[in-house]
Parts: C-alpha cells; sequence; structure tokens
C-alpha cells in the first residue's frame, strides 16, 4: 500500500504555519490541481509504476471521460525535470494501455506530441469544464 499523499485546503494557512528554507510552486501547483478536481467532484488519486515513477493524479474513467494521467511541475526547463516527467507519464500509460498523458506547468505549453500534452494550468483550469482532458 502506498502512503497517503496531504493536501492543504488553504495554502495560505500552511505557508504560515510551516517553515520552509526554499518555497516549493511545484507542490503548491499540484494542491491547486488536487483542490480543483476535488471541487469538480472527482477523486484523484496517484499511481506509482511497476519501476516505482510516480504520477501525480491518475483519473478513473468515469462519466464518458477516458482515464487519464497528470504531472505537474512548476517548469520543464531543466533537463531531468523533462526527462523525469516524461519517463513517469510514459512508464505508467505503457502499464495501463494508455495512449495520452498530460503535463500542467506554470506557464510552458509546447505543441502536443503524440502521446504528451504540456500546457499551463491556467489555461486547463478555464477550458476544462470537468478539469481533466479526456483521452
Amino acid at each position: 500500500m502506498n502512503p497517503r499523499k496531504v493536501y492543504a485546503v488553504d495554502t495560505g494557512l500552511l505557508a504560515a504555519m510551516s517553515f520552509h528554507l526554499t518555497e516549493d510552486r511545484g507542490a503548491l501547483l499540484e494542491n491547486l490541481v488536487y483542490l480543483h478536481l476535488r471541487r469538480q467532484g472527482l477523486a484523484p488519486e496517484y499511481y506509482v509504476s511497476d519501476s516505482g515513477l510516480e504520477v501525480d493524479f491518475i483519473l478513473p474513467e468515469n462519466a464518458g471521460r477516458r482515464r487519464l494521467l497528470i504531472q505537474v511541475c512548476w517548469s520543464l526547463k531543466a533537463p531531468e525535470t523533462r526527462k523525469r516527467e516524461q519517463a513517469a507519464l510514459r512508464d505508467a500509460m505503457k502499464e495501463l494501455g494508455l495512449r495520452r498523458g498530460l503535463i500542467l506547468t506554470w506557464l510552458e505549453e509546447e505543441p502536443p506530441q503524440p502521446d504528451i500534452e504540456v500546457m499551463p494550468v491556467w489555461k486547463w483550469l478555464v477550458t476544462t469544464a470537468a478539469g481533466a482532458r479526456a483521452e
């Protein structure tokens, strides 16, 4: 059994009550995505592949929507971050038999690849009525 992930309902209170030497904007962005999914009535979980790679969210098949894997990171500019995020998605996609995955970033957007779409979180928030894109 995998350990639970904890998300804050009030990130301002979280920041005020915790001690951080560095600001973890990626974790706050992931928290934002989680809260949006919950507001949409979804129950996102995370997925760990057989090789130990973690995908931030897996959304179950629901109301005509296909299963979806979502990675959240602040930026893909660092080559090691890009490699890690894409590797986890592709590993999980292969295990689950999914053809597409989504990476949400703070501001970056890229032309869609055949298997992975990269878009800024603001665009995803305003363009997806159910909070997720179908495959």
